[in-house]
């Protein structure tokens, strides 16, 4: 008889110190989420590390063209049918950006954009007239010619690739900027600034 009241005494002071011990548990971790650390980046240089990419695709040209190859008189001589694609890329790490956080602004100057080599899809070669042909590295690097000379005249791969650098930059940033708003300058291959 005397051992249930030894047991009901220890009982009550185990399951008070486990209360207590939750209790105190309980606490330490609401404090600890109730109040999240989390990293701020509000200077320049701590917001291009974000990048680590050696080159950025920013734009693809998919292009159906016709290469000429010419006698030595100048006259048309053989027309080459091929597909290409041509990427714009940047390198991120010119990207530069300033930060003002008293007006929640970052002002971001963009690098000029690198057409890449054009891709030739050998399968998609066809020579006009019929029946004529050539040594395949050569056709390639004609129609390499032609559809890089295509790529840079083209307005509206540039005003793409300008587009999608501008969502890439905004999705890389806004995660740590919440609340700021990204302004763009872009650079033209002459050293110009444009929007």
């Amino acid at each position: 008889m005397h051992a249930v009241p030894f047991l009901k005494r220890y009982l009550k002071k185990i399951c008070l110190i486990l209360i207590i011990a939750l209790c105190i548990f309980l606490a330490i971790k609401l404090t600890f989420n109730l109040n999240p650390q989390k990293e701020k980046f509000s200077t320049s240089s701590s917001l291009i590390d974000v990048k680590d990419i050696a080159r950025l695709s920013v734009s693809e040209f998919v292009y159906n063209g016709i290469g000429q190859t010419f006698k030595s008189n100048g006259e048309p001589e053989m027309n080459i049918l091929y597909k290409a694609t041509v990427k714009v890329s940047i390198d991120p790490e010119d990207i530069k950006c300033k930060v003002d956080d008293d007006k929640k602004v970052v002002a971001f100057t963009l690098p000029p954009f690198t057409l890449q080599d054009a891709i030739i899809d050998t399968s998609s070669i066809k020579y006009i007239p019929d029946g004529e042909s050539m040594e395949i590295k050569d056709a390639i690097t004609i129609c390499r010619k032609d559809a890089m000379a295509a790529a840079e005249k083209s307005e509206k791969l540039m005003l793409l690739a300008k587009d999608n650098l501008r969502a890439i930059v905004v999705a890389w940033y806004s995660p740590i900027l919440d609340g700021y708003t990204f302004e763009f300058v872009f650079t033209e291959p002459d050293g110009s600034e444009a929007e």
